[in-house]
């Protein structure tokens, strides 16, 4: 793996564990002070933000990363700002009237309260905002920035959940409303920073914003897809069996999801940088991920269910067997996740796009057949399902791609254990 890309991805890591923390506070505040059916409800409000402002920013935030990742001249930076401001104000739009066209057509939201719902209304344009901007910055390699904007965001929240908690008074309601306000910091200054790489100068450009909505349209059935994939089995457990099992469902899924933090970390990297690199290869970021992966497996095996053995009540104990469950398809994910940046790297995002609708039809067959007689169990079985089915579209697209076997990209690389065990030997002077 280049240098370079290492470097982005370990800034990406920090920024993943950061966000790592600051959920899981919230998850241990929330379940532990308020019970599963809180948690089902913070879990219910974070899917619906990620579901719509996934669908309103219509792929312009991948768009952006893998312009600005080829734009070697500052007018073409200022032109992708420009742009991306123009469009913020119409996507903004579009995911607040959905979200209303949500609340009002169906009982999707039915279990929210109304002060969440407003919170709701208020994220999607600040969440659009931050998305095509935080973008930029990635095609920029500003992958500190990121973080600091994402720990501005965390820092506002977890303080603002300890100080409700402090007090007694500690609700949903309140630690949303701080999340939004860390949002809306964490937006403006990702902006600002986008900005400033601009030198403070920005204007429309046509052809530019014909490349980025083109880009953006293309990439666009592939996000889409995969925030439906990642979110239909809460929304499908919440109505068939309401927000406590949602709440449960929601601490297997944050147990394992831990293992998915790597291959975020490495996917942003990946397309920034095999975007520009001259000879790509999707072996080169692939195989050292499955080789840490399978590493990892016995961790990955027992870690999650002893860490809910021992920290939560009994009522949360039914999410052992579900974080079991899910661990095959996360461990498909990742190599899925990162493998089809690798294709939007070399702007083949309808395979990507592919990919992820017969994952989401997967979801949606799985999960109707069996969530409603087996509760968060058949909700584990049918995303580990889907999971699966979408690594293996992945890796048939790349084998098309570069003309090798099947499973030669994921192939076991464990020179690179080796490397790393070498490095700690001479750090410590074993």
């Amino acid at each position: 793996m280049p240098k370079n890309m290492k470097n982005s991805a370990l800034l990406a890591a920090f920024e993943n564990a950061i966000l790592l923390l600051g959920k899981a506070i919230a998850l241990l505040l929330f379940a532990w002070l308020l019970g599963p059916a809180a948690q089902g409800s913070y879990t219910l409000f974070l899917a619906t933000f990620a579901l719509v402002t996934t669908m309103c920013v219509l792929g312009l935030d991948t768009s952006n990363n893998f312009w600005q990742a080829r734009a070697h001249a500052l007018g073409r930076s200022q032109a992708l700002l420009g742009n991306s401001l123009l469009l913020t104000l119409p996507f903004s739009a579009l995911g607040v009237g959905g979200l209303i066209g949500l609340w009002h057509q169906t009982s999707i939201l039915s279990e929210l309260s109304p002060p969440l719902y407003g919170l709701l209304l208020l994220a999607i344009p600040l969440g659009t905002l931050a998305l095509v901007s935080g973008a930029l910055l990635y095609g920029h390699n500003c992958f500190g920035h990121r973080l600091a904007g994402t720990f501005v965001h965390m820092l506002v929240f977890v303080a603002g959940l300890v100080w409700e908690g402090l007090r007694g008074e500690i609700s949903v309601e309140s630690g949303m409303a701080a999340w939004t306000i860390g949002l809306a910091l964490c937006a403006g200054y990702w902006t600002l920073i986008s900005w400033r790489r601009a030198d403070y100068r920005v204007f429309v450009h046509r052809i530019t914003l014909n490349r980025q909505v083109g880009y953006a349209w293309r990439s666009y059935p592939y996000f889409m897809m995969s925030a439906a994939n990642f979110r239909l089995d809460n929304f499908i457990l919440a109505n068939y069996w309401g927000l406590a099992t949602l709440g449960v469902y929601s601490v297997a899924v944050a147990a394992v999801e831990i293992f998915l933090y790597l291959p975020r970390s490495l996917v942003n990297a990946t397309l920034t940088h095999q975007a520009s690199h001259r000879t790509p290869s999707a072996a080169r970021v692939l195989r050292p991920l499955s080789s840490l992966l399978l590493a990892m497996l016995p961790i990955a095996l027992s870690a999650p269910p002893i860490a809910i053995l021992v920290i939560f009540d009994a009522e949360f104990h039914p999410a052992i067997l579900a974080s079991l469950l899910l661990i095959p398809g996360i461990y498909a994910m990742a190599i899925g996740a990162v493998g089809s940046f690798y294709l939007f790297s070399q702007n083949r995002s309808t395979d990507a796009s592919i990919a992820a609708a017969l994952a989401t039809g997967t979801t949606l067959l799985t999960c109707f057949i069996l969530i409603p007689p087996f509760g968060l169990i058949g909700a584990a079985l049918a995303t580990s399902v889907s999971y699966m089915s979408f690594c293996l579209y992945v890796l048939k697209a790349i084998s098309r791609y570069e003309k090798v076997p099947l499973l030669s990209s994921i192939r076991p690389d464990w020179s690179i254990l080796k490397r790393l065990r070498d490095q700690v030997l001479r750090r410590h002077s074993i």
